[in-house]
């Protein structure tokens, strides 16, 4: 009947009309994706009926459809809104453990709806108080990376941001080459407070903020004063207005290496006599920085380059040049070469050795194969396979039988026998030789590692001879010995074999006593040159502590690596201000790229690494998704990175409703990722994602389902008058 056919027309209508006035009801639900009715024709067919005249039986629904096109991305003021541009869905976890609220979460929701807040807690949630995730940071830094396997809720911390003490100021300078030279010496404009220096007796000045581990501010001012010296300025550092005399200044080149150190803030009123002096070149760029040489240091130069010229090596100068440096590498290096030789050389006996065990093992093995006792309380033997009683093998071999098979018998068995006895003695006799020889070699070897001391060439040597002597007793002491058990007679042993044995051992004792002698040589070789090293290692040390000499006395000849900065080492800030009780402060002056050029002082660049304590002022995202909490002190902590997530089948994903989805054995499971990664799209901070419904769209498929609607009612009606004719008849 027809009814039934205009009846699915009017449901598959009705949920058009339903599909459609949902999509207009969320057209401005944040995150929400707009719904597609999608429907099949229904044929009823049977094992009779002709396909080309089947008659439909309406419509049904075959699935309603969510389309997870972009929506448009809206601007707002909240820096936790996240709009995402592209695949992907923010992961939610459901429930914090308030025991563990640092435990990981594993999502069970996923939305577009980026409209996110924080809760009483901290922690970083959307409007039905699930939880966003967030990958955990693997350090302190961005650089560090992020934990993509351990996935967090996202909390915002209020604590306030942890100081950073100082340890680098960065100067980018133009020290005016055409500058007239400052009065000397450099001087405080008065002798009583405040103690301001002079301007007259300095050139150029800058300053910047510096911080201690504590977080306290300290003024750290520079004063350069031009010298009577072309080309040549002295610098003066002060902090908090009180002048520091420069300590030790760090040393990469030293062995081992100076750490910066003894760095003194003056009383007040008080000026450094050490100032350090900066040097450029004819063109000028900076050539080099020098911190000025006491008189104690010009005093301990003095005695020390006295001592040189009177060729005491022993001079007592600390020193670190590249000079040294070059010498002890060359030392270490002989050293490690005599080391490596030394056992190269005896290792190669050692193995020469075991491989001779080893096959002299093989052939003891092939010879007991050959002659066996089947039972140590029977008196036969295997020879050839062939099984005797001693009787027959002593009667076969001194009989002489005119039957031929006899003779045969005979014949095998004495040729059996002596070769296999030949083996077994020379196998014997080379085992025990190689084991003597295996195991006095890896004594030297164990007993001198990893260097070779005086003497060890003589001890060599007699080991040498004391092996050879035991060769000789190890074979008188073993003689033709067999295995236990063997009781063949006197008779069928051979006097060759105990030859062959005695030739074998004296060879292999003979090849034994050359290797030794080998490595004896060599190690003398390597010893001698290690001698030469050493020498030349000393007078390079010697000539370095000259050089070093000459450097702090000022005289020509020293070359080093230009080394751009001055370094303050261990700075007692309570002698400043005794209501300090931070770390000693230690931080350097980099002058790198620094310039003297006839124009006016510049500061290119001025800058330090320290940070003050710092309260938090905000929290920034950017597109990767990384969550930033920003300190007053200009500090950004990466709080983590948010959870995305993608799934093989969209469309098999179940609503849920709050604009979030759960995933089904259809939809797959969830693949993380982060913004921007392959796949993923980028988010946007202070914006959320529109719903992607376009209302003049839905209005006019409002129209269309009306119709349908219409239409299907139409045919019910139709169909009652038919039905109504057909009754009056």
């Amino acid at each position: 009947m027809g009814f039934s056919t205009a009846l699915s027309g009017l449901k598959a209508a009705a949920t058009t009309l339903s599909v459609t006035g949902n999509n207009i009801a969320n057209s401005q639900t944040t995150g929400f994706k707009e719904s597609r009715s999608q429907f099949g024709d229904v044929y009823v067919s049977s094992l009779g009926s002709v396909g080309k005249t089947a008659i439909g039986s309406g419509v049904r629904v075959s699935s309603v459809a969510q389309q997870f096109k972009q929506g448009n991305i809206e601007p707002t003021a909240n820096s936790l809104d996240l709009a995402l541009s592209g695949e992907g869905f923010f992961a939610m976890g459901n429930s914090v453990d308030p025991l563990a609220p640092e435990k990981p979460l594993e999502a069970t929701f996923f939305t577009r709806n980026g409209a996110f807040h924080l809760n009483n807690a901290g922690n970083v949630v959307d409007d039905s108080g699930r939880y966003l995730l967030a990958f955990k940071p693997t350090g302190t830094t961005v650089a560090e990376g992020f934990d993509v396997g351990v996935k967090l809720p996202l909390k915002v911390n209020t604590d306030q941001g942890a100081p950073t003490a100082t340890t680098s100021v960065d100067m980018k300078l133009n020290l005016n080459g055409a500058a007239e030279t400052a009065i000397t010496p450099f001087a405080f404009a008065s002798g009583t407070l405040p103690y301001i220096p002079d301007p007259t007796t300095y050139t150029h000045t800058t300053s910047i903020t510096t911080y201690d581990s504590l977080g306290n501010a300290h003024i750290a001012s520079t004063y350069f004063c031009k010298t009577a010296v072309p080309d040549q300025w002295d610098m003066y550092t002060f902090i908090d207005g009180r002048s520091v005399q420069p300590g030790v200044q760090a040393d990469s080149y030293a062995i081992p290496p100076v750490e910066a150190t003894g760095s003194i803030a003056l009383p007040a009123g008080t000026i450094t006599t050490s100032p350090t002096r900066v040097v450029f070149d004819a063109k000028g760029n900076l050539s080099k920085i020098s911190a000025i040489a006491t008189t104690a240091d010009l005093a301990i130069a003095a005695a020390a380059l006295s001592k040189i010229n009177s060729a005491k090596a022993d001079a007592a100068v600390v020193i670190g040049g590249v000079a040294l440096k070059a010498a002890i590498a060359r030392e270490t290096t002989a050293t490690t070469q005599l080391a490596k030789v030394t056992r190269d050389a005896a290792q190669a006996v050692v193995d020469s050795a075991a491989s001779a065990v080893k096959a002299a093992t093989s052939a003891l093995t092939a010879a007991q194969k050959k002659v066996s006792v089947t039972d140590p309380n029977d008196d036969t033997i295997i020879i050839s396979g062939t099984q005797f009683t001693l009787d027959q093998a002593n009667a076969a071999l001194a009989a002489k039988p005119t039957d031929p098979s006899l003779i045969g018998q005979q014949l095998n068995a004495e040729n059996a026998n002596n070769a296999a006895l030949a083996k077994i003695t020379v196998a014997e006799k080379i085992l025990a030789d190689k084991t003597g020889i295996k195991d006095s070699i890896q004594a030297v070897v164990d007993a001198n590692p990893p260097a070779i001391p005086d003497g060890t060439v003589t001890d060599t040597l007699l080991i040498a001879k004391a092996l050879q002597v035991d060769a000789q007793t190890l074979f008188d002491a073993i003689g033709l010995a067999l295995p236990p058990g063997t009781t063949i007679p006197e008779t069928v042993m051979l006097t060759s074999a105990k030859e062959e044995a005695r030739s074998a051992i004296a060879a292999n004792t003979a090849a034994a006593n050359n290797q030794i002698a080998a490595v004896a040589a060599a190690v003398q070789s390597t010893v001698d040159a290690a001698a030469t090293e050493t020498e030349a290692a000393n007078a390079i040390t010697a000539d370095a502590d000259a050089v070093k000499a000459a450097a702090a006395l000022g005289l020509p000849g020293v070359t080093r690596t230009l080394n751009t900065k001055i370094d303050f080492g261990g700075i007692d800030l309570s002698s400043i201000n005794s209501a300090i009780n931070a770390s000693p402060f230690t931080f350097s002056i980099d002058l790198a790229t620094s310039t003297q050029f006839s124009t006016p002082f510049t500061v290119n660049d001025l800058k330090q690494n320290g940070l003050s304590v710092g309260n938090l002022t905000g929290v920034d995202v950017d597109k990767l998704g990384i969550v930033y909490a920003k300190y007053s002190n200009g500090f950004a902590k990466p709080l983590g990175q948010v959870a995305l997530a993608r799934f093989p089948s969209n469309q098999d994903l179940a609503k849920v409703g709050a604009t979030t989805w759960m995933s089904t054995a259809d939809s797959g499971m969830p693949i993380y990722g982060a913004g921007g990664d392959n796949n993923f799209g980028t988010i946007q901070s202070s914006a959320i994602e529109n719903s992607n419904v376009d209302l003049s769209e839905q209005l006019v498929k409002l129209i269309v389902a009306q119709q349908a609607y219409q239409a299907s009612s139409q045919t019910i009606t139709t169909e009652k008058s038919l039905v109504d004719t057909i009754l009056r008849i």
